[in-house]
């Protein structure tokens, strides 16, 4: 697979994410702004996860590789020579120790990336359902607005009946 550069600067910019989490909540009365921000938006929150995946796996190749360093040095340099012994020696290097706090670290990290994509789709979803209410409470309330004018206009026109009927009456008593 050819890695395109422009995806690889697009997927590398910094993302801020306390922007992107104070963003997820919007007005219901500003209801445009929010339905045109949302895909740049979600796009943002899915190049975060994008990123914290990439440094999940390096920092993983990265303990795995030091792991098979290390354990290689402790089977050749020390007496121990079963597993067990090679990981008990293993687990007592602060490299490794600190290698594996970032892996956990960034795992975490990765997991709220998830959560926060997760939480943009359900944006999506409650911006789309607003904005239909908000249609169908303009189409109501034309609905509204046009029988209204139905019932006025048959108003009058029942009042120029009346009006006319009345004329009637009255020119059939100057007979």
């Amino acid at each position: 697979m050819k890695v395109n550069r422009e995806i690889v600067e697009l997927l590398e910019k910094p993302v801020d994410v306390k922007s992107l989490v104070d963003k997820l909540f919007f007005s219901a009365d500003d209801l445009e702004t929010a339905a045109l921000k949302q895909p740049k938006l979600y796009l943002e929150a899915g190049r975060f996860r994008a990123q914290s995946a990439l440094e999940s796996a390096r920092l993983k190749r990265k303990l795995f590789k030091e792991s098979g360093i290390r354990s290689l040095k402790i089977r050749r340099n020390s007496d121990a020579k079963t597993e067990g012994a090679v990981k008990s020696k293993l687990s007592q290097s602060s490299t490794i120790q600190n290698l594996q706090k970032r892996v956990d670290q960034c795992e975490v990290y990765e997991e709220f990336a998830k959560q926060l994509v997760e939480s943009y789709k359900e944006r999506l979803m409650v911006v789309a359902i607003l904005a239909r209410l908000k249609a169908s409470e303009i189409s109501s309330e034309l609905r509204h607005v046009k029988n209204a004018e139905q019932v006025d206009s048959m108003r009058k026109r029942a009042h120029k009946v009346r009006k006319s009927f009345d004329e009637l009456g009255d020119e059939d008593d100057s007979f």
